[in-house]
Order: structure tokens, then C-alpha cells, then sequence
């Protein structure tokens, strides 16, 4: 069990974390282009995309403060996402569904 301690396993938990987190928002990010929402819109939903799951699994767990209060640059990396994504999700064209 000697490789559990090795740092890079640190390392990799915190990379993974980070990615799993962007891809959490940038999934919110489409969702909120796909429905032409505005930069607010995005905003929120990404923040909640990303977070909503570790907030529940912080309430459940019974863990203050939240992770995203105790790590507040993935809250600051995850604004700068959505503002930097804000402009193209007017850009790509409304989803139709047609009728059946």
C-alpha cells in the first residue's frame, strides 16, 4: 500500500477534480445556449451544473463549509468559463424538434 502515499496521487485526485468540474460547466454552458438563455442565465447554470452535485454530497455528508466555499478558484475559474462562453451561445443556432 505504499503507492496510496505517493504525491502524485494527490496530484491526479486535484486534476481530476478540476475536470470533472469544467466539464460539469461547460455541460451547462450548451444546455443554457441550446435554450438562447442570456449571460446570467449561463451563468447560473453552469455554476449549478458544476457545484450542485458537491453541494449535495457536502449537505449529505454533513461537511461545512461547502467545497466550492473552501476552494474559491474553481468558483472564480468557472465565472471566467462562463463569461469567456457567454458571446458563442448566441452563436450557434436553436435546436428543433419536430413534430411527431
Amino acid at each position: 500500500m505504499k503507492w496510496i502515499d505517493a504525491p502524485w496521487i494527490e496530484l491526479l485526485r486535484i486534476a481530476l477534480e478540476v475536470a470533472a468540474t469544467v466539464a460539469f460547466a461547460l455541460s451547462g454552458v450548451m444546455m443554457a445556449a441550446r435554450k438562447r438563455f442570456d449571460a446570467v442565465g449561463v451563468c447560473v447554470v453552469a455554476f449549478v451544473s458544476a457545484f450542485g452535485g458537491g453541494t449535495l454530497r457536502d449537505l449529505l455528508l454533513d461537511q461545512r463549509p461547502f467545497f466550492w466555499v473552501r476552494h474559491t478558484e474553481f468558483v472564480w475559474g468557472i465565472l471566467g468559463l462562463s463569461v469567456a462562453a457567454g458571446p458563442s451561445t448566441h452563436l450557434t443556432p436553436p435546436t428543433i424538434f419536430p413534430v411527431l
